[in-house]
């Protein structure tokens, strides 16, 4: 999209080494990145020019606002372009989880049959309590309300018509764990949500309840985590990401046959990676022509 205006001149380098953008950031206005970009304060100290930084995607946790907020950098992110699939990545780590669909196909892939082994639970009339009701939070309520699933949800920074709206009622973190069959996080890393999910947090999860997390790794501890499983406090956990990425082999959550483990791909799907895509272009292409930042998170 941006090719097509001819005020923009644009470089296309999907897998550029660190210490190449080292050397040719200075060059550029904006920047369009994903996940795997690193913009902390020695980046920026090279990027003279900068002025705007779009992440395709919504969490910024890899980005130094500070250091861009003292530049006076404009950061954006794409909100909408990867919350449907990120609100079905939800969905099937709880179904995952639920019927043990990946240890069943390992166990046929080791020639065993063992169907009892693999006896799980419904989702329909369960209750699932949702820790962030904003962006994909409400769209993973959706869904499974949609399943005859319960819900209820947790978010003190929502106004309580916007969850009456899909008629999701807002609980007490306390109340939301106590009562959930299934609880799935849906919250930005910041200092007030990092490893949020720990040891208080699982215990007063019901016995037997399900954990899944599709947010942010930091936001959980893995170690208590980890102990909730170990004492069967948990009957199971989907987890996308992750403290470090990729984990250790050697993490009692990689090693678990309670848990379902997938690389950081909620919001992979191919739609998605188009419409975060044309969204994070749309950003550029009115911050740099009519001076309007979308969706911006700093600036």
């Amino acid at each position: 999209m941006l090719t097509r205006i001819e005020s923009f001149q644009v470089d296309y380098e999907p897998r550029i080494k660190r210490d190449q953008l080292l050397n040719i950031v200075g060059n550029y206005q904006g920047l369009l990145i994903r996940t795997y970009s690193k913009i902390d304060a020695e980046l920026l100290d090279h990027a003279t020019q900068l002025k705007a930084i779009c992440r395709l995607g919504i969490g910024t946790d890899h980005i130094d606002l500070q250091s861009c907020q003292s530049r006076q950098i404009v950061v954006m992110n794409t909100p909408a372009g990867n919350r449907n699939a990120t609100a079905e990545m939800t969905i099937a780590l709880m179904f995952s989880v639920a019927r043990m669909i990946p240890q069943a196909t390992d166990s046929i892939r080791h020639g065993r049959w063992d169907r009892e082994h693999f006896t799980g639970v419904e989702l329909a009339n369960k209750t699932l309590g949702i820790v962030g009701l904003g962006n994909i939070g409400s769209r993973v309520a959706i869904k499974a309300l949609a399943l005859d699933m319960n819900v209820v949800a947790h978010d003190p920074y929502l106004a309580p018509e916007l969850a009456q709206k899909i008629n999701v009622p807002l609980q007490t973190l306390s109340e939301v764990l106590e009562r959930s069959d299934f609880v799935s996080l849906h919250v930005p890393l910041t200092q007030e949500t990092k490893a949020m999910a720990n040891s208080a947090f699982f215990s007063q999860m019901k016995m037997g309840s399900y954990f899944i997390n599709a947010s942010r790794g930091a936001v959980v501890n893995e170690t208590a985590l980890a102990e909730a499983l170990e004492n069967n406090k948990l009957g199971g956990a989907g987890l996308d990401v992750f403290e470090m990425e990729p984990p250790v082999i050697s993490s009692p959550l990689v090693k678990s046959d309670k848990v379902v483990l997938t690389p950081h791909t909620a919001g992979q799907s191919k739609e998605a990676l188009i419409k975060v895509s044309i969204e994070g272009a749309m950003n550029l292409k009115e911050f740099f022509l009519n001076d309007r930042p979308q969706n911006a998170v700093l600036g």
